[in-house]
């Protein structure tokens, strides 16, 4: 019996995962969320521009690289929003 409660409890403890999974993936990110972030990558960009004024050179490779750096970031997240977890590359199968 021991056996069977404890398969009982593995799957119930998968299902609770699962269901997780897919609550998180039907999650979205709202226009405040996206907002700050637009906000805190500018506000980063200007403290570079402003650390680096007397190099130009530095502003703009600091700058650029930061730029690409947020603009990854930025579309890593918004590709992974309402993606379903059954599809994902990473997955675990049973």
């Amino acid at each position: 019996m021991k056996g069977a409660a404890g398969s009982l409890s593995s799957l119930q403890s998968a299902f609770d995962a699962r269901r997780q999974r897919v609550i998180i993936s039907e999650s979205t990110i709202n226009w405040v969320k996206w907002a700050v972030v637009g906000l805190l990558a500018g506000l980063i960009l200007v403290t570079v521009a402003i650390i680096h004024s007397d190099n130009r050179v530095t502003a703009a490779i600091s700058m650029t690289i930061l730029s690409i750096a947020i603009a990854a970031s930025t579309v890593l997240i918004a590709s992974t929003i309402g993606r379903s977890p059954e599809r994902s590359p990473s997955a675990p199968t049973c």
